[in-house]
C-alpha cells in the first residue's frame, strides 16, 4: 500500500527511492539540499548537522541578545550561498533591524523552524531563494508556505509575516515595505526546541496563547501534515485494517470492545488509512486543532456491538460485519445462506465450528 510519498516528490536529486516500508537515501546522488527534510511531516529525515534543534538555540539567543542591546522590532532575513552575492549589492539599504541569518541550504528549514521563530519574537521571517536555487525546492518551500500561512491566519496573524523574496535576474529583489510593524506584538517564547511536531506545537501553543483572534480550528490545504480522518459509521465493519497499518499510531482499538478510536495529534494523513479500507469508509480532512489537550485525547470515531458465538458465547466478531458476510454470502448463492436462515456454523466462532 502505498502512503506517504512527500521526501520522493521533493528530492531534486531522485537521491530517495522506495524499498517496501522503508527509503533508501542515495548517498552518491544526494546534495544535502535539505528539501526532504521540510516536506517530511514526522521528522523521520532530518539535519544531522546542523541540526535544526541547534539552529533554533542560535536564533532565541541571537533574538535575545539584540532586545538586551535596546534593539527593537526584530525581522530576519535567512539566506544561504545561492542569495549572499544578492544580499551584499543590496547590504547598504536593507533596514537597520533587518538580521541576516545564514544557513547550509534554503530548503533545509520548515515550518518548525519558522513558526518557533516567530514565537522567539521576530517580527517577520523572511527567506531570500537566489537565482541558483532548483525550482522542485521553491515549490517545496511554497508548498509550505501555503500551510504556515493557514496557520497563522487562523489565529489572526498576518500572512506577510513570512515571505518568500525571490531574486530576479539581474540579482535585485524588494524588501518589504512593513518592516518592524509586528514585532513586539506579544512576549518571546522561551522554549527549547525538540522533534520536528513536538516543535511546531509548542510555538503554536505560544503563538496561539498571544494571538489577535485564535480559532479552534483552522481549515489547511490539502495533503497538510495535519489534519483529522472521518469515518463512515454506515460502511465500516471495524475490521481494523486501518488499526494495523497506521505507522504514527494515529488510529487504535480497544481490545475489550468493539472501538476504533483516533488521536489527532499523531496523524501526518499519510493516507494509509485510507487506502486500506476495503470499505471506502474512510475520508482525510486537513485541517489543524489549536488545544493541544483536544487534540491529544483519543476519540471514538467508530463503534459496535459484538456479536457472539451461539455456542459458548464468546464475542468474535462486529455485528455489522456479521451481517456484511451474510449478506455477501447470500447475494453469492452459494454455503446454504439465504436472507431468512443463517446456519449455526456461520453463527460460531472459529473453536465451537471446527468442534461441530
Amino acid at each position: 500500500m502505498t502512503g506517504c510519498t512527500r521526501c520522493l516528490d521533493r528530492c531534486p536529486a531522485e537521491a530517495i527511492r522506495s524499498i517496501g516500508e522503508k527509503i533508501e537515501v542515495n548517498t552518491s546522488l544526494c546534495q544535502g539540499c535539505g528539501s526532504c527534510t521540510v516536506a517530511c511531516p514526522t521528522g523521520a529525515l532530518s539535519y544531522a548537522y546542523p541540526a535544526v534543534q541547534e539552529w533554533l538555540i542560535m536564533i532565541r539567543d541571537i533574538l535575545a541578545a539584540y532586545r538586551d542591546a535596546g534593539g527593537a522590532q526584530p525581522d530576519l532575513l535567512i539566506y544561504d550561498a545561492k542569495g549572499v552575492a544578492a544580499l551584499l549589492d543590496h547590504a547598504g539599504t536593507l533596514p537597520d533591524n533587518l538580521i541576516p541569518v545564514p544557513v547550509e541550504e534554503i530548503g533545509s528549514v520548515g515550518m518548525d523552524a519558522w513558526l518557533s521563530t516567530l514565537a522567539y519574537g521576530a517580527g517577520t521571517i523572511a527567506l531570500l531563494i537566489g537565482k541558483e536555487t532548483p525550482p522542485s525546492i521553491l515549490a517545496g518551500l511554497q508548498a509550505q508556505f501555503s500551510v504556515t500561512h493557514s496557520l497563522l491566519k487562523g489565529m489572526g496573524y498576518a500572512e506577510d509575516r513570512l515571505r518568500l523574496i525571490v531574486v530576479n535576474a539581474d540579482n535585485t529583489f524588494a524588501v518589504s515595505d512593513k518592516s518592524g510593524k509586528y514585532s513586539d506584538q506579544h512576549p518571546a517564547a522561551g522554549f527549547n526546541p525538540f522533534e520536528k511536531r513536538v516543535s511546531i506545537r509548542m510555538a503554536l501553543g505560544h503563538l496561539y496563547q498571544h494571538a489577535p483572534s485564535p480559532q479552534g480550528i483552522t481549515a489547511l490545504p490539502p495533503g497538510s501534515p495535519f489534519g483529522e480522518i472521518r469515518v463512515d459509521q454506515n460502511t465500516c465493519t471495524l475490521c481494523m485494517s486501518c488499526v494495523a497499518i497506521c505507522p504514527v499510531k494515529a488510529l487504535q482499538h480497544d481490545v475489550n470492545q468493539l472501538q476504533l478510536g483516533f488521536l489527532e495529534s499523531n496523524c501526518v494523513q499519510c493516507g494509509l488509512c485510507r487506502n486500506v479500507c476495503p470499505e471506502n469508509s474512510i475520508t482525510l480532512v486537513s485541517r489543524y486543532l489549536y488545544d493541544d489537550k483536544l487534540a491529544s485525547k483519543p476519540r471514538i470515531v467508530n463503534e459496535d456491538k459484538p456479536f457472539c458465538c451461539i455456542a459458548c458465547g464468546k464475542p468474535f466478531i462486529s455485528r455489522r460485519m456479521f451481517d456484511r458476510i451474510a449478506e455477501k454470502l447470500a447475494a453469492a448463492g452459494n454455503w446454504k445462506v439465504d436472507k431468512k436462515v443463517t446456519p449455526d456454523w456461520l453463527q460460531m466462532c472459529g473453536d465451537c465450528r471446527i468442534k461441530k
